[in-house]
């Protein structure tokens, strides 16, 4: 199942950085940590089975003049080194904007939207632009039409992101606009999570998969997208196509009744589509059927089974959103393989307990859920080694040891 998605949405990422408007926030809580986090997205894509980022591009924009530190580049294995490159002179970037305090107010912007347009004409793909800047939404958006004005804009461009410290906000007060969005940050975990998002699988016309429910001449067709929770790590030349676009449901089961153990493959989330194709209506009376069915569903404590192509799944509602189901495959007779042998020992005789191993049961640190973010296991170690390997001198080291527990925020270190 690891197969499922077909990543075909996947947007080039171009990543803009106005450096003037940045000058006086350069000590603010964050700011150190935006290239150490682009960095480990980065490794998150070059690694990844699926293509999640197709195509990374950097521009700085200095008071005086445009930087292209990277053209529009695939993100692979091969590129690695370039990407990781021009991220550590992002990061030297941002460390020596105290010399420019003197040119905050000149600003390379509108030539900067220039080159972004001139990129998007030349990519296949449509374009995501990620500003990075202190600057108010409406003078991006009239640096912005200065541009349009002179050339026509593409169609391959998506609606701009602006991404800034929070600060911004003590300053203005956001209006709200279709086609420019500001997401702020206050530290690590802010730009982590803004990132991360790069690799989500994006909807498309289409849903990615319809549920058909059906009983006594009562028809119901769902329709929904897929994410994946997790970056699947390996080989791309392993992986075999597979499609599955329809599911029929042919039961409901309690959720305490699913073993783990026949689970099998990556679970994926389910939820309500935002397919292009549909109109605002039918997306409307989709998400709401869909939230009924969740609600439903956890309100008896069931799941559904599922057929699709010579395969069970399962669809479990999530109990974190009212419109989110988890959904994977289940194994079936053709596949089972026998329980493991006990050893001959009867299990209805009476069982001899062992104190000591129940002591130390008792006395192991419990916790009421598994929280990924406090794990860490190390596995970009290899990633950043690939990639630092190949600048001149020495490569740089990562911190953050395999195995460590609490670590998931604290190894995110610094680029330099």
């Amino acid at each position: 199942m690891s197969t499922l998605l077909s990543y075909h949405n996947q947007a080039t990422q171009v990543m803009l950085v106005d450096i003037s408007s940045l000058v006086h926030v350069l000590h603010h809580p964050g700011m150190s940590k935006v290239a150490s986090c682009l960095r480990d997205v980065m490794s998150l894509a070059i690694l990844s089975t699926s293509s999640l980022v197709p195509s990374f591009s950097l521009i700085i924009s200095w008071p005086d003049h445009v930087q292209m530190v990277l053209p529009i580049t695939p993100v692979n294995t091969s590129t690695a080194k370039a990407v990781t490159a021009a991220i550590l002179k992002l990061d030297q970037a941002l460390n020596r904007m105290d010399a420019l305090k003197d040119n905050m107010d000149k600003t390379s912007l509108p030539a900067a939207f220039s080159r972004v347009l001139e990129l998007v004409g030349q990519n296949e793909k449509d374009v995501q632009l990620h500003v990075l800047t202190c600057r108010p939404l409406h003078q991006l958006e009239n640096l912005m039409a200065q541009v349009i004005q002179l050339e026509r804009l593409p169609t391959g461009l998506r609606s701009m992101n602006v991404l800034s410290p929070a600060v911004v906000l003590d300053r203005e007060e956001e209006q709200f606009n279709m086609h420019v969005e500001r997401f702020t940050f206050t530290g690590w975990l802010d730009l982590d999570s803004y990132f991360r998002e790069w690799l989500v699988h994006q909807s498309s016309d289409k849903s990615d998969l319809k549920v058909e429910m059906s009983h006594r001449g009562v028809r119901e067709v769902l329709q929904m997208d897929l994410r994946a929770r997790t970056v699947e790590l390996g080989d791309k030349s392993r992986l075999v196509g597979q499609v599955m676009d329809r599911m029929i449901v042919l039961s409901t089961v309690s959720q305490s009744g699913v073993c783990q153990s026949l689970t099998m493959g990556e679970i994926f989330l389910a939820v309500p589509t935002s397919a292009t194709m549909l109109g605002w209506r039918e997306l409307e009376e989709n998400k709401e059927k869909i939230t009924t069915l969740h609600r439903e569903l956890s309100r008896t404590k069931n799941s559904l089974l599922l057929s699709s192509h010579n395969q069970m799944h399962f669809m479990a509602p999530c109990l974190t959103s009212s419109s989110t189901f988890l959904i994977g495959k289940l194994a079936t007779a053709e596949v089972l393989l026998p329980l493991p042998d006990c050893g001959g020992v009867d299990l209805g005789s009476e069982v001899v307990e062992d104190r000591r191993v129940v002591g130390v049961l008792r006395e192991l640190e419990h916790h009421s859920i598994y929280n990924p973010l406090d794990y860490n296991m190390g596995k970009l170690d290899s990633a950043r080694e690939m990639m630092a390997s190949g600048r001149q001198g020495a490569g740089e080291k990562v911190g953050g040891g395999r195995g460590s527990i609490g670590s998931g925020r604290g190894s995110r270190g610094q680029l330099r």
